[in-house]
């Protein structure tokens, strides 16, 4: 290789690039691009609040005839002209540089398309819930095609990255489903340690079960106000999939716990996703020993893949459920001493369930009088509909806490299309915004945080600070309300 005039923002681009091409040969390129450790991350000298990123990637001989795309939340939608990493000429390597946020903690892969393919629509995938909406325009072409990537093997993490986060299953801690890597900016807020210790958080989950404080339980649906619904009911068809009549969850106990004594309650949703990839059960192990949690018993629902998006997106049948069904449930089969207080009744969801939950705050104060929603996704629900949710529970003379949250990058606008033919378009972060400053205009007690980060789990561990602030409105709530009685 010869030297070329290549010159790069980053410095340490460079540095690498003006080494790799003087290299003799290919064993002394390949020394040099495994010394090196990605993204880049150097400070710019006139902006004290952004660092500059660089990704890097190194192509092989698979790759010949690809187009090489970074998906990240900070880079906005994947497959777009803002995320194709370039081609450094007369070398195998290819870069994408970005001004980013120092502050910034999120994940990334690399998604490789080939030059023959194109972005383009599955005619027979249909991103449809209940009743509606469902995708339109560009938005989908680009979900489908990332979903056609990960069918073909065709996304990958970063290999110069040490810092990767990996979804496991629950039973079965050997299989991971996903991997993506870690970019976290210099002045990320600080998280706990632990939480990416994948060893220790399965040798705490497993002595809570040595010291029966975590149980893993199904219910029937059969016994419950869903079982006439036929999506709650098994069918021929569906013999070698999961039942549908039945759905798993997990049940937390405090240390020391004493069923003479009443507990608040947590009821997570998505509940899967808080125990693995949050560890909720070892943050309350945590929080309760420091006095940042009065001691408290934590439930996890989990969720069907096929059902998902239809319970979450405020179905009154499945709310019911949960505030009268499972709360029977968790009282009667297992005798729990659990609080009928609202104001220590709180429900959790990120998402889609964040959105479920939201709707289970408004609809049942008289159950939930505390909600924590993570990134909710306001944006499938049509403005009009989440407004008269706000109204009606005004009628119903709550007290109810709504503690929301979503990150700085979710503000790509989803385009949907409802029964009645009307489109709507906004953001996560757009959507939330605007329910908390409708809730505050009506008087409801509801709380916004913007996270330097997008729609993924390690910036979900913000969860801890959520839980933190619930619990302090919660003990000011119980303050005024006993001023109030004397």
């Amino acid at each position: 290789m010869s030297l070329s005039n290549n010159v790069f923002k980053s410095n340490k681009l460079n540095e690498f690039i003006s080494s790799y091409m003087v290299a003799k040969n290919q064993n002394e390129r390949d020394l040099l691009w495994n010394s090196i450790t990605t993204p880049f991350i150097e400070e710019i000298g006139t902006d004290e609040d952004n660092c500059l990123v660089t990704f890097l990637y190194r192509r092989s001989k698979a790759d010949l005839n690809t187009q090489i795309y970074v998906d990240c939340n900070a880079v906005g939608l994947p497959l777009t002209s803002v995320s194709l990493l370039h081609s450094i000429h007369e070398t195998d390597i290819f870069y994408l540089s970005l001004k980013l946020p120092e502050q910034l903690r999120t994940t990334y892969t690399f998604l490789k398309l080939d030059n023959q393919s194109s972005i383009s629509e599955n005619k027979d995938a249909v991103y449809q819930f209940y009743p509606f909406p469902e995708f339109s325009g560009g938005l989908k072409k680009i979900i489908d095609t990332v979903m056609r990537l990960h069918a073909e093997n065709k996304v990958e993490t970063d290999p110069r990255n040490p810092k990767k986060i990996a979804y496991y299953d629950y039973h079965d801690p050997n299989i991971c489903f996903f991997k993506e890597s870690i970019l976290e900016l210099p002045n990320a807020t600080l998280q706990p340690s632990y939480l990416s210790d994948v060893a220790l958080i399965k040798s705490e989950r497993q002595k809570l079960s040595d010291e029966k404080r975590f149980f893993e339980h199904t219910i029937s649906f059969s016994n419950t106000n869903l079982k006439d619904l036929v999506e709650y009911q098994d069918t021929p068809e569906g013999k070698d999939q999961p039942p549908k009549s039945k759905r798993t969850y997990w049940i937390y106990l405090p240390p020391h716990y004493d069923n003479k004594n009443t507990y608040p309650l947590y009821l997570f949703l998505d509940g899967s996703d808080y125990l693995n990839t949050l560890p909720i059960p070892s943050i309350f192990e945590r929080m309760i020993s420091n006095n940042e949690l009065t001691p408290c018993i934590a439930v996890f629902l989990d969720y069907a893949p096929s059902r998902r998006m239809l319970e979450y997106y405020g179905d009154e049948h499945f709310t019911q459920f949960l505030t009268h069904d499972f709360m029977k449930t968790l009282r009667e089969k297992h005798h729990l001493s659990i609080t009928e207080d609202p104001a220590l009744t709180t429900i959790i969801g990120l998402s889609a369930s964040g959105l479920a939950a939201t709707f289970a705050g408004l609809a049942y104060p008289d159950v939930f009088g505390n909600v924590i929603a993570q990134s909710a996704s306001l944006w499938c629900r049509k403005w009009n509909d989440i407004k008269k949710w706000v109204d009606d529970y005004l009628l119903k003379n709550g007290d109810t806490v709504f503690c929301m949250e979503a990150g700085r990058y979710e503000t790509v606008p989803t385009e949907c299309r409802f029964e009645d033919g009307s489109t709507q378009a906004v953001s996560i972060l757009e959507a939330n915004k605007l329910l908390v400053a409708y809730m505050n205009q009506k008087g409801i007690r509801a709380s916004f945080h913007e996270f330097i980060g997008g729609h993924n789990y390690i910036c979900y561990r913000s969860i801890i600070d959520r839980l933190k602030e619930v619990y302090e409105m919660r003990i000011d709530k119980m303050n005024n309300r006993h001023k109030k009685l004397y």
